[in-house]
């Protein structure tokens, strides 16, 4: 957060949607004609900037330090000071470089992730137009006080809470704030309750929001931290999040790890102690025996497994600020995610046409371009079908403010049909006209590149995007008539129209909601011409379309007396229904897909949104998140968890629920903490303000691209397309990352375990060590470590996304690990333990024998690693191609180790090692392959257990 004003000076809460315009600019000592310059000095002094609180991106240094701040980096931190007090500096100069390797490479990781979400930041200054001391000007949005007019018009972002003074037609997009995917219309007049909900203040106009429509006169009411989205920004701040899976599990694995270290060490000092070992040799011993306990390779691999994950979804669109953000979306048990911008386009369409006669149709196409087709409910397409559907389309063109514009590479694919004009007749004379136009346009290719440009209102976009669709190009539609008068859209009026002259007279076409309009209409249009009008069957038929989630829009045309200058609306003429259409914000393509890949992983999926239930649930349905209203909650529905009873019925009421509308950001916080209190890990993904709380909270927060800063500051992920799809392949990159983790994990426990169980065995038995504690060093960072990292390259395996999430208390080593671990360790350390003997047995000097045992113990872990590779599967079916760095690294570190023992005299002298023979080479070659044997009938056995069949 930047050392801005946290603080605020402190005023009484006002609720200014509430209060009338006269006693806000009385309460705020402003004036119509603006403040002057001593009065914004004054109000800036007591107020600050208009700015909000921030995540100053971390300094390069924070990110190295932050490294450090790991459990097992901890361990070996211990371990290089105590090997440097006991005079072993070769140990600790190996611990040092495994510290130093780990912290550079995952610092580079962090650095570039947070360099990726810093450019996705908007780095645009917001202007605004005010009125100040009687002149209008333009400053940036920072600089705005209380008390200051601001001037709105269509395009404009709002730059600060507004109490509305004047509006004209003013519709403003939201859906950032509230969840609605509809523009809100606004008006200064209205009479608002003071407990009204953010989605039901009219008068106001909240920060961030844009003006789709008109225009408007506000008073700045607030600025900063008490702005709405300020006040979420600054307790998102505040608030604490859900820990990483990996963490949570990372840190019960080196609390066994440090148990296993304690218990071995006591168990060495007792055994030697009673042999009459002296003290410090005994000391040197547990030291030894804790180096090869602890997995000093881990933290590298662990890193290269998590950075190759982030590259990977990276790749994907998925921007990954922090490494252990990789695991946690892959563990997730349920996501709980925003609807508008997330599963839907966020962009209004026409989905449903509806004919007079119950002749209905399907519209193809998502978003505002004119990519799509019509398509009948039952049947085909017929002659006087399209010369209707373009009569409706016609009539939403001309009743229409906005602008729909094809990319370039397509504008000139696109003609407009030659005699379209003059075949659309006035519903008077278009019985015995019901033929297309012979020149007919065919609708807009889908694969057309190039982006399509708007401008205006949502909804006039929608219905451009239509007429498109049916071969309607708008210039020219428009450029055909003369229009007279327009009647703009207002809250109170219900409709909008248009009375334009063509070449068949004067006519009026009319858009707007179905009780308002079907009241002006007499007869309805169907294919044998005008009939009368059941106005209750229409209406009926409009109810039935909102049930089903569409915002519905009812089209009317007629003829107007005389040449329409004197053409007023209470003066309506008798109208004929055209037709209506069922308007929505429709589904991504890929989200439905995305959500069954869910189920099938074992994923749940929660809509929260505050969006209408009617609508929210429409789109839960198709998606296949819910099944039935009884699967959707509302805000009101919920009740208020101050208290125990409280908390208890919110906890009941959210358990089952997976639609959850017209809430608040306060309940969407309560839902994804109650969530995690059924034991869920929870994903929260979003792009508004109102997700900021719910991001902080959960386990893992997901934030769209296009999204505002307070949301991609709050999560840890960032998804650059705003694809709910995008989220899924990250579960399934984050799976893959885990299962590598989980191999790493396994390949170098087992060759520890074997390492204890070795050292152990030799003390109790009055052996001599069987290694030196720097040739653990080296089996455990440099051959096993070199073969860790090339393993955290492994690709994903198939059937990743088949299996259900691990349960949250389930820790990294499950049943099948635990078997896998000792029994490969078990081979390993019958292996040594039998050479050691036999080697010291038959006159081998000390020397000699680790010199072979130890090119055993790194034979038996480049078989061993193979085994590594899948849980399930065996060795020799795994392809080689799926990960060609694995074969790099094992021949990398067995050809390191033989260059040690053969090339390198300074390296024997450090090792203590020597060159060996050829039969003896081959002779520990022949027995390290045992493990791999071992390993594939213990696979083959497990797999034809009842249990796992």
């Amino acid at each position: 957060m930047t050392k801005q004003d946290a603080t605020p000076a402190t005023h009484p809460p006002v609720a200014w949607h509430a209060t009338p315009i006269d006693a806000a600019l009385t309460q705020l000592e402003a004036q119509p004609k603006g403040l002057d310059e001593a009065a914004v000095e004054r109000l800036r002094a007591e107020f600050g900037p208009n700015t909000l609180p921030h995540r100053e991106p971390p300094t390069l240094l924070s990110i190295v330090l932050h490294q450090f701040m790991n459990p097992l980096i901890a361990i070996l931190v211990i371990a290089a000071i105590v090997s440097v007090a006991i005079g072993e500096i070769e140990d600790s100069v190996f611990i040092i470089v495994v510290i130093v390797l780990n912290a550079a490479l995952g610092a580079y990781q962090e650095y570039r992730a947070e360099q990726s979400a810093a450019a996705l930041q908007n780095l645009l200054t917001v202007q605004a137009r005010v009125r100040r001391a009687g002149q209008v000007r333009r400053i940036d949005a920072e600089q705005l006080v209380p008390g200051d007019i601001v001037l709105l018009e269509s395009g404009d972002r709002v730059p600060a809470d507004l109490r509305l003074l004047t509006t004209k037609n003013l519709r403003v997009d939201e859906s950032f704030l509230t969840g609605e995917s509809a523009a809100v219309e606004k008006d200064a007049r209205a009479e608002v309750a003071p407990d009204a909900p953010v989605s039901e203040r009219v008068t106001m106009a909240f920060t961030g929001a844009t003006v789709t429509a008109g225009r408007a006169e506000a008073l700045v009411v607030a600025t900063g931290l008490r702005t709405e989205i300020g006040a979420i920004a600054a307790a998102t701040a505040e608030g604490t999040g859900l820990r990483p899976p990996l963490v949570i599990r990372m840190e019960r694995f080196v609390r066994a790890i440090s148990v296993v270290v304690l218990a071995s060490s006591t168990l060495l000092v007792l055994i030697s102690m009673a042999q009459g070992t002296p003290f410090t040799e005994v000391f040197f011993l547990a030291v030894a025996l804790a180096v090869s306990a602890i997995p000093e390779g881990l933290p590298i691999a662990m890193t290269v497994a998590l950075s190759i994950a982030v590259r990977r979804m990276a790749q994907r669109n998925v921007i990954v600020r922090k490494m252990t953000a990789v695991e946690a979306l892959g563990s997730c048990t349920i996501i709980a995610s925003d609807k508008t911008g997330t599963l839907t386009v966020n962009r209004q369409t026409i989905r449903t046409l509806l004919l007079p006669g119950e002749r209905s149709f399907q519209v193809t196409g998502e978003g505002y371009a004119g990519l799509g087709e019509v398509h009948a409910d039952q049947g085909s397409l017929n002659e006087q079908d399209e010369t209707q559907l373009r009569l409706l389309a016609k009539a939403g063109i001309l009743c229409n403010e906005a602008e729909l514009r094809p990319p370039p590479t397509l504008a000139s694919t696109l003609r407009p049909p030659s005699t379209l004009a003059s075949t659309l007749r006035p519903p008077s004379t278009l019985a015995s006209t019901l033929r297309p136009p012979s020149t007919l346009a065919e609708p807009v290719e889908a694969n057309a590149e190039g982006e399509w440009e708007h401008d205006g209102d949502a909804v006039d976009v929608a219905f451009l995007s239509l007429g498109y669709k049916l071969g309607l190009e708008p210039e020219p539609t428009r450029a055909a008539v003369e229009v007279i008068e327009r009647i703009a859209f207002e809250s109170e009026r219900q409709y909008a129209a248009v009375v334009y002259r063509d070449q068949q007279g004067v006519q009026v076409a009319v858009k707007g909601g179905a009780e308002r309009v079907l009241a002006f209409c007499e007869t309805a249009l169907t294919a044998a011409g005008p009939q009368a009008l059941d106005r209750e069957q229409a209406l009926a038929q409009a109810d039935a379309l909102a049930e089903r989630g569409y915002r519905v829009l009812v089209l009317a045309t007629g003829l107007v007396a005389g040449d329409g200058t004197a053409f007023h609306e209470d003066a309506m003429p008798a109208l004929t229904l055209v037709g209506m259409i069922g308007m929505i914000d429709p589904l991504r393509p890929e989200a439905k897909v995305a959500v069954a890949t869910c189920r099938r992983a074992g994923v749940e999926v929660a809509m929260i949104t505050g969006d209408h239930p009617a609508t929210a649930l429409a789109i839960a349905q198709e998606l296949g998140i819910a099944q039935s209203r009884a699967d959707l909650v509302t805000g009101r529905e919920l009740p208020a968890d101050d208290d125990v009873t409280g908390a208890e019925r919110f906890a009941a009421k959210t358990h089952k629920a997976r639609v959850f509308a017209r809430v608040t950001p306060l309940q969407k916080l309560r839902i994804v903490e109650a969530l995690g209190a059924q034991g869920h890990f929870v994903a929260v993904t979003g792009d508004g303000v109102n997700d900021a709380p719910a991001l902080r909270a959960a386990n893992i927060g997901v934030a769209m691209g296009s999204g505002t800063d307070v949301a991609k500051d709050t999560a840890e992920i960032i998804v650059r397309d705003d694809n709910f799809a995008s989220i899924v392949h990250g579960v399934e990159e984050g799976r893959y990352a885990y299962d590598n983790i989980r191999k790493v994990i396994y390949l170098l426990i087992s060759t520890g375990a074997a390492e204890i169980a070795l050292f152990l065995t030799a003390i109790a038995m009055g052996l001599p060590l069987p290694m030196l504690a720097v040739q653990i060093l080296w089996l455990n960072l440099v051959t096993n470590g070199i073969q860790g990292v090339a393993l955290a390259f492994e690709g994903g395996e198939p059937g990743a996304m088949e299996r259900k999430p691990r349960q949250p208390s389930e820790g990294i080593f499950n049943p099948l690990m635990i078997w896998q671990t000792l029994i490969s360790g078990g081979v390993m350390f019958v292996g040594c333990m039998t050479l050691w003997i036999w080697l010291l047995g038959n006159g081998y000097a000390e020397a000699e024998a680790r010199n072979l045992l130890l090119l055993l113990m790194v034979l038996f872990q480049n078989y061993h690693v193979f085994n590594a590779r899948s849980e399930y599967v065996s060795a020799f079916r795994v392809p080689i191609q799926r990960n060609l760095f694995l074969v790099i690294g094992v021949f990398a570190a067995l050809g390191i180790h033989l260059l040690a023992m053969f090339s390198l005299p300074f390296m024997q002298q450090v090792l203590d090692v020597a060159p060996v023979s050829l039969a003896e080479f081959a002779l520990m070659a022949a027995l390290a392959c045992t493990i791999l044997l071992v390993m594939e009938v213990f696979k083959l056995i497990w797999n034809r257990l009842p249990a796992n069949t």
